[in-house]
């Protein structure tokens, strides 16, 4: 048998009582198992995590335990948080999972088991939920990984006086959330890398050429190129403006006809 304690409201009064109560459970039946679930037992109080420590620090301590943190131990410890010696006693063995957001295949599945488990015993039964709720729910990050997607999963099977979950019943906090993450994230504008690169090149050549007056010459020097290139490149741009002979062009003599021609330079 599994008995959990969700440690973000358990105090050590109640750790108490449901330790006593998983012992005498034990104690009673030697062939039933019992073992204790620590939820969130990173978000514990100082005085929960002192109240778990005391239990574990007993010589045979009879209950198998387990705990499940939403972020990773060491990283309360660190933060000085949590007592190190307690995240040793329940980290020999740790097993970490991907986050609700790195595998969005998983996010519908456990949806419809947790909506299949709010079904149990009651009248009315919810048979799914409208493609737009399950576009909502591919869209969303969630930040608390399965918890959270449980507790929406109950608020809007509560909300719901259908038979299908739709949009008008998912809970405020959920909806509020989708927004703020919507608004928080960047927005990629596409790039066309040729194109860009071409027009810096297209508005320094013809930037050159101005400061030179007109003297393909010089404007060449100025951009570390050599003339014939120069001239390519202004026709490849249409700058047909700038192939015309200027007057400090006509000491250098007549532009040769084959600057066009593929040079080797």
């Amino acid at each position: 048998s599994l008995i959990p304690i969700h440690c973000t409201i358990a105090d050590p009064q109640l750790i108490q009582q449901v330790i006593a109560d998983a012992e005498e459970i034990g104690g009673r039946n030697r062939k039933r198992k019992i073992t204790l679930l620590l939820m969130d037992v990173d978000r514990a109080t100082a005085e929960a995590q002192a109240e778990i420590k005391g239990f574990l620090d007993l010589p045979n301590f009879p209950i198998r335990t387990l705990a499940t943190t939403t972020v990773a131990i060491q990283d309360v410890v660190s933060a000085g948080s949590f007592l190190g010696s307690l995240a040793l006693k329940l980290s020999p063995l740790t097993i970490e999972l991907a986050a609700l957001r790195d595998r969005r295949q998983d996010v519908l599945p456990l949806a419809q088991g947790f909506l299949e488990s709010h079904n149990s015993g009651r009248a009315n039964q919810l048979a799914g939920f409208s493609s737009k709720v399950i576009e909502l729910f591919a869209e969303f990050s969630w930040p608390e990984n399965v918890n959270q997607l449980r507790e929406v999963i109950d608020a809007a099977a509560s909300n719901c006086s259908g038979s299908t979950i739709t949009e008008n019943d998912l809970p405020n906090t959920f909806v509020q959330s989708l927004s703020a993450m919507r608004i928080g994230k960047p927005q990629i504008e596409s790039i066309d890398l040729v194109e860009y690169l071409a027009g810096i090149e297209k508005e320094l050549i013809a930037r050159a050429v101005r400061q030179a007056k007109g003297n393909k010459t010089q404007a060449a020097k100025q951009l570390n190129i050599s003339r014939p290139k120069l001239l390519r490149r202004l026709q490849f741009f249409g700058l047909n403006e700038f192939l015309t002979d200027s007057k400090s062009d006509t000491s250098e003599g007549l532009i040769d006809p084959s600057a066009f021609e593929e040079l080797s330079e």
